[in-house]
């Protein structure tokens, strides 16, 4: 995310810029004039960022409609927000099942070891086979 800096600001930032370092002013990073109250400045900041997503959604709306003129054939361009978060939570799942086999799996490679090491269950099945 950018912000927009004041000339002032900007000229302050392009002194540190030549040293590599950045002034760690809150009122620089965040655009703030030092005599402003904060909590004004950062809604009207809000309100601006929250303009340019519905700028961009729009902008990005467009150009999906020009991609399917175009007839691209990428369906991952397509998708909106809650199909890509509903292939997210899909996604998750997966992982979470997927970790739950391998520590299945691996329990059981401990049995196996633990009874490589120290047969106990192939003895006692053979002693029930032969007593029956």
């Amino acid at each position: 995310m950018t912000y927009e800096v004041d000339s002032d600001e900007s000229q302050a930032l392009d002194e540190h810029s030549e040293t590599s370092t950045r002034p760690h002013n809150p009122a620089i990073i965040l655009n703030q004039p030092p005599n402003q109250p904060g909590a004004q400045h950062l809604t009207r900041q809000y309100w601006d960022i929250r303009r340019q997503i519905s700028t961009l959604a729009v902008r990005g709306e467009a150009l999906e409609q020009r991609l399917r003129t175009l007839h691209i054939r990428d369906p991952d361009i397509y998708l909106s927000s809650p199909a890509l978060s509903r292939r997210l939570s899909r996604a998750k799942q997966e992982l979470m099942e997927e970790r739950e086999r391998s520590r299945t799996v691996e329990r059981i490679l401990q049995d196996i070891r633990q009874e490589c090491r120290t047969p106990a269950v192939i003895p006692m099945l053979l002693s029930a086979l032969e007593d029956s």
